[in-house]
């Protein structure tokens, strides 16, 4: 009887198919080919609607031949066959559909979408870690598990890697690579860069730091303007406006200082705040193995400059930009002191072969006790062996004569 019944329909069908071209379920004005309609297509009705595709496991989908291109099914189970053949791409539970060679999963979980207001967001990031919204913001994209997870109105952020921005509520432009970076910047965390799992990792106030490195400003918890490359780099607790560059390179201070390598330091570093609006002038002091330097240049060891030996000067000698001590044989000559405020260069007679040795300048003059000439003569006299000049950007003056 029930095969009785089931001809009679399918006999019904096809009828109606020869007589209209297009079938209906549900409905007598099908639109297409063939149309299925709900019987409740509102309501809070149990009763079920939809489609019921053939299920199958993996096996069973790859013993079939002949198959029609467009055919779907949904595999129930892959813990049967294995995935070669025309089932190569069967690997999870889902829907696929045959291509004419192989299975292919429909992307019914598809990662990465567009929400709001061109926010981009994967499946289990956003608020809810559902991947439906990232807030109210525009233009953000979270990229990985709870980015993003707490955003109210933030806007250009970018987060990727899991827990990356994860309580960020109201911050815009900041940018966050790697996991737990920038996890705990909260309300108006605005322009931060950090590329490093952990990367400025327990920040809760803070804006245009950088850290770049793996634990890089990981330990700093509000500050601003503090940049640190490198493993573990950067300062700890509260600090603004300090650069760190290196493995494990705290800064000396907690504001306004650097440390470079635990070589090179600085500190009153004032001047590395930038306002497009109001110049700022360089200000601080540099340190040479020395933590906490006291003068605008202070060396912590010995310090060696260039020297000119007498044999690269038999034939006359123009001090240059990698010239300092010049031992003079026979003669030598100084730039323009134009454009070069502040350099000095050190003259000694080496007279092996000459008593005597000038030298000359091409343009400004040479300054002595407000007598200006155009030569320096050096001789084997006292206080005459050797002279030391200093550009004022107009002229060269000797600073220093010794014997």
């Amino acid at each position: 009887m029930r095969n009785t019944k089931l001809s009679v329909i399918l006999l019904t069908i096809a009828g109606m198919s020869m007589m209209k071209a297009q079938v209906g379920v549900n409905t007598n004005v099908p639109t297409t080919t063939f149309e299925i309609k709900a019987k409740n297509s509102t309501g809070a009705t149990t009763n079920v609607d939809g489609l019921l595709i053939p299920r199958v496991d993996r096996q069973r989908a790859q013993s079939m031949a002949s198959v029609p291109t467009s055919t779907m099914i949904y595999v129930n189970n892959v813990s049967t066959g294995i995935a070669s053949g025309t089932a190569v791409n069967i690997t999870a539970v889902g829907f696929y559909y045959y291509n004419g060679t192989q299975w292919i999963a429909v992307n019914q979980n598809q990662d990465l979408r567009m929400v709001g207001a061109s926010n981009h967001i994967t499946q289990d990031a956003g608020v809810g870690n559902n991947g439906t919204s990232t807030g109210t913001g525009a233009d953000n994209i979270a990229i990985g598990k709870s980015v993003l997870s707490t955003n109210v109105d933030g806007y250009e952020n970018l987060g990727m890697g899991s827990n990356a921005l994860k309580v960020l509520t109201n911050g815009f432009r900041n940018v966050a690579i790697g996991q737990n970076s920038l996890s705990s910047l909260a309300a108006y965390g605005a322009e931060n860069t950090a590329i490093g799992g952990y990367a400025l990792n327990i920040a809760t106030q803070g804006g245009q730091n950088t850290a770049l490195g793996a634990g890089a400003l990981a330990w700093l918890d509000i500050g601003d303007n503090n940049l640190a490359l490198g493993y573990q780099s950067g300062n700890k607790g509260t600090g603004s406006n300090n650069i760190s560059i290196g493995a494990y390179s705290p800064p000396p201070n907690s504001n306004n200082s650097m440390n470079i390598g635990y070589a090179i330091y600085g500190t009153g570093m004032i001047g590395n705040r930038i306002d497009l609006s109001t110049p700022h002038y360089p200000e601080g002091n540099i340190g040479i193995i020395v933590t906490d330097p006291n003068s605008t240049l202070q060396v912590g060891g010995s310090l060696s400059l260039p020297i000119a030996l007498s044999s690269d000067t038999s034939d006359g000698y123009t001090a240059g930009l990698h010239s300092h001590t010049i031992l003079v044989n026979g003669g030598a000559s100084l730039p323009s002191p134009v454009g070069l405020k502040g350099r000095i260069y050190v003259f000694y007679l080496d007279n092996r072969n000459f008593a005597t040795a000038g030298i000359t300048v091409s343009s400004g003059a040479i300054s002595y006790l407000g007598i200006l000439s155009m030569i320096w003569n050096l001789s084997d006299t006292p206080e005459n062996r050797g002279v030391t000049v200093q550009s004022d950007g107009v002229n060269w003056v000797v600073i220093g004569r010794s014997s």
